[in-house]
């Protein structure tokens, strides 16, 4: 598990946000990334997908 997956957390993020937020590491085989965004985040950056 990438160390900045750390740094985002689910429940805190869909509070602030009023939305439903998952978060996937970058390896994670079940994520769900349509858009192929997490092959092109930057280590640090993450790839952002909003449905």
């Amino acid at each position: 598990m990438p160390f900045e997956l750390s740094g985002y957390n689910e429940e805190n993020l869909t509070k602030r946000l009023q939305k439903p937020v998952k978060v996937f590491a970058v390896n994670d085989k079940n994520k769900y990334d349509p858009e192929g965004k997490a092959s092109k985040a930057k280590p640090g950056k993450p790839g952002i997908f909003i449905e």
